[in-house]
């Protein structure tokens, strides 16, 4: 599930389930590059009706499956007033995921969002419904670590873009510190890119023609010859996949760089330290564990915290709440 819309699914699958107070945090996802994150066995039965706009749908099931994100038809799920789309083919840029959200409740939200080690580009389809708090635009780029940083809505049609932050420099002229704890307008990366894709989204409503449209954007401005360092690429996947656990001083002498020549290398190719990136991957482990139900205090132990009271402390700087909040919602390992 997407870095920025997934928190507000997240919260409509509540409320329509609970009819309780929206949860004001948000939910991210693993690196794209990384396995896929496995989900429950879907519970659902998919219709035999073909829409116009050649999405399959699930009824009466809020899970999302990974198993349903690959194969040759375009993919969707509804639950009440939610659908989510993915497209038939893959991306043509190399780790790049497409998704669209549909909703259309019209009730209001507010949503944290949490760290994770993904970039994402979220488009508003429909004009305007979908906005953060620094930035009033309708198209936005969220940062690995966004400071404080809420995205607010009534009404959802959007496509999100997520991608690894080692993607930055081929698709933003940017520098990556800029963004990365950052949430900016995409107009002032893409410039008229930017208002031409909006425009042009806002007059298609078939999923397929918005994925093409966006498709062909991100290929006219992929630039595979702009990449991090191979160090950097092999240190930030590292990091990544270890869940945060992997020694930095391990990575230096992996290297044979210093600590100071991989601190500011990492944090000026990507955006963030290489602590900061293992503080969020071992979040997003931690996250993922402690939704499935896995007691707090052997999800500390696995994840590479000190102890539960340390875990408890990083939940809090970056959800606001306390792990316990999210122990046993599954929702939160399908969204994750």
């Amino acid at each position: 599930m997407r870095p920025v819309v997934a928190v507000v699914l997240h919260q409509a699958l509540l409320f329509s389930a609970c009819d309780t107070a929206r949860r004001a945090v948000g939910a991210r996802v693993a690196e794209p590059l990384a396995a896929q994150v496995s989900a429950a066995q879907p519970t659902g039965s998919w219709t035999n009706a073909h829409p116009a706009d050649g999405v399959h749908r699930r009824s009466a099931n809020p899970a999302l499956n990974s198993a349903d994100m690959t194969g040759a038809a375009p993919v969707g799920r509804s639950r009440g007033e939610w659908t989510v789309a993915l497209p038939a083919q893959q991306p043509s840029v190399p780790g790049v995921r497409l998704v669209g959200f549909l909703e259309r409740t019209g009730l209001p939200f507010s949503e944290l969002l949490l760290p994770s080690p993904t970039v994402s580009i979220v488009i508003d389809c429909a004009g305007g419904s979908l906005s953060a708090t620094s930035v009033g635009s309708a198209a936005l780029v969220s940062g690995v670590a966004p400071a404080n940083e809420r995205v607010h809505g009534s009404y959802i049609d959007c496509l999100e873009v997520e991608l690894s932050p080692l993607l930055v420099p081929a698709l933003f002229d940017v520098d990556p510190r800029d963004l990365g704890h950052a949430v900016v307008a995409l107009d002032e990366l893409w410039g008229r890119d930017a208002e031409r894709l909006t425009n042009q989204l806002h007059q298609v409503q078939s999923w397929e023609r918005r994925f093409a449209e966006l498709d062909n954007v991100l290929v006219r401005r992929y630039n595979a010859r702009a990449r991090p360092d191979g160090e950097i690429v092999d240190a930030w996947r590292r990091i990544i996949r270890s869940g945060g656990q992997v020694s930095i001083t391990a990575l230096t002498e992996r290297y044979g760089w210093s600590r100071t020549r991989l601190w500011r290398r990492f944090t000026s190719q990507l955006g963030i330290s290489p602590k900061h990136a293992a503080r969020i991957a071992r979040f997003h482990g931690a996250l993922r564990r402690i939704s499935r139900g896995e007691e707090l205090a052997a999800v500390a132990a696995a994840s590479g915290y000190t102890d539960q009271s340390h875990m408890h402390r990083e939940f809090r700087e970056f959800t606001l709440t306390t792990p316990k909040s999210f122990q046993g919602d599954p929702l939160w390992s399908e969204l994750t």
